[in-house]
């Protein structure tokens, strides 16, 4: 399974669930409203507190839901563009392999060597610095 598919089924996950949870406390909240009407005045203070912190920890739990999905994002996108440069890193180690390794090569000096390993470095760093 893909870094990507991943994701997408844990963002997928957090909304179900968020939206289960949301039908839950709405009808905590209907019920609480219903209880409320018909309260023995000694209990409606200590219900309506309840229902009060209730709702308080579910705007909670839905800021943080709504954190965590900002970070998968971040961490798909970058995911994201690291597989595509691994893919550019490939399709360039596969060019590499037919044009310059698929045939010998002489070298008949190190000024010639050095030259080449120079090419090869400024290549990679190139790589490096426009992809990562």
């Amino acid at each position: 399974m893909s870094v990507g598919l991943v994701f997408a089924d844990d963002f997928q996950g957090v909304e179900e669930d968020i939206r289960t949870l949301q039908q839950n406390l709405s009808c905590v909240k209907d019920i609480s409203r219903n209880l409320l009407e018909n309260a023995d005045p000694a209990y409606h203070s200590a219900l309506t507190q309840e229902v009060q912190e209730i709702c308080e920890q579910w705007q909670d739990v839905t800021a943080m839901a709504a954190r965590h999905q900002d970070k998968l994002r971040e961490v798909l996108g970058h995911t994201r563009k690291f597989l595509t440069w691994m893919s550019d890193m490939e399709a360039w180690i596969d060019w590499t392999r037919q044009e310059k390794l698929g045939h010998d090569v002489t070298i008949s000096d190190q000024t010639q060597l050095d030259e080449a390993h120079q090419k090869f470095k400024v290549k990679i760093t190139f790589l490096f610095r426009t992809q990562v």
